[in-house]
């Protein structure tokens, strides 16, 4: 049974079905569209709640995005301005100074020099106002 028909059949809306899971609206949705993969506790409290076995819950339920694994990759929980790092580099430089989009080492160039860039200057600043910071760096490797 999709997630969509449970929450019909029980007359409720998607903010109603979200707090009888205990999550956000915004994270329901997702998961009833298929963009974010059902978690053991989430399908957990599905059964308890509206009676659908877990089994039958899974056969049905389907991930749309098929880049859903490499989005949950390490690399793509790093943020930078309190977004995600892929969204931070669309939206600061994007795709212009890259000529060729299909050129997948282009892509991956540009990417990491953007994260060396924002990330390093960062961390290059809160070195410099806190000289204990590089102090503890440079014992640890003397080590």
């Amino acid at each position: 049974m999709k997630l969509e028909e449970i929450r019909n059949n029980k007359g409720l809306n998607i903010k109603e079905m979200a707090g009888e899971l205990g999550i956000t609206p915004g994270h329901y949705c997702h998961l009833e569209k298929g963009s974010r993969r059902l978690t053991s506790s989430i399908a957990e409290k599905i059964e308890s709640k509206f009676g659908i076995s877990r089994e039958e819950l899974e056969n049905d339920f389907y991930v749309s995005n098929p880049f859903l694994g490499v989005i949950n990759n390490w690399v793509w929980k790093i943020k930078i301005n309190d977004q995600p790092v892929v969204q931070s580099f669309i939206n600061d430089i994007g795709f212009l100074r890259i000529k060729d989009t299909r050129e997948q080492s282009e892509v991956i160039e540009a990417f990491v020099k953007y994260i060396q860039f924002t990330i390093g200057s960062s961390i290059e600043n809160e070195f410099k106002k806190d000289k204990k910071m590089i102090d503890y760096l440079v014992s640890r490797l003397n080590r």
